[in-house]
């Protein structure tokens, strides 16, 4: 099933002003963390690492979560992926491990590497396959406003199946929102264009 950008909602289409514009340009790198959140995500993160080593995988997520939030390091995506996966979260444990694989460093891919593989293999045959291309300078798909992978795509996002909207951000472009009908038994093909923002709305 394909889709077009005929089929997107432009991001400034409904929008009252330039204020409004401007918060739906692409948007740029988020802010490092700071060095006292970082220092909090470490007490966090030894904790989330316990539970989880001692196999306690539902048990490790709210702390992973808070610890991931604080410090944004994908080591910890993976342990995070796999316990959303415990909790029945699906589309949430797929983009944290897809995100692993693709953000996290070859030391801390080399400690799960198996187990998130087979993890994203099973959890793609309950999911639906989305596939995304957008011409876009450091692009971004969001997913119910989360940062779901980065583009270009070279493989499909894999969501659950039913009505989706997702976000697809460019560096100095206008976002646009896209819904897309996913299906288990066939993939769906999203083309989008994203026009350049003005030098009004990138400033």
């Amino acid at each position: 099933m394909r889709g077009t950008a005929d089929a997107a909602i432009d991001s400034d289409a409904d929008l009252g002003g330039e204020a409004d514009a401007a918060l739906r340009v692409g948007l740029r790198a988020a802010p490092r963390p700071s060095q006292a959140d970082l220092d909090a995500a470490l007490p966090i993160a030894a904790r989330a690492r316990a539970t989880f080593e001692a196999g306690d995988l539902a048990g490790a997520l709210a702390d992973l979560q808070r610890a991931y939030r604080l410090s944004a390091d994908a080591s910890l995506l993976g342990m995070l992926g796999l316990s959303l996966k415990a909790s029945g979260s699906m589309q949430a444990a797929w983009i944290a491990l897809h995100r692993f694989q693709h953000e996290a460093s070859a030391e801390a891919r080399a400690a799960l590497d198996a187990r998130v593989g087979a993890a994203l293999g099973e959890l793609q045959g309950q999911l639906g396959a989305v596939r995304v291309r957008a011409d876009v300078p450091r692009g971004q798909v969001f997913v119910d406003g989360e940062l779901a992978a980065a583009l270009p795509l070279d493989a499909p996002l894999y969501l659950r199946p039913g009505r989706v909207r997702l976000e697809i951000r460019g560096e100095g472009r206008l976002s646009r929102e896209v819904e897309a009908q996913v299906r288990m038994d066939a993939e769906t093909e999203l083309d989008v264009d994203l026009p350049e923002a003005s030098a009004e709305l990138r400033g």
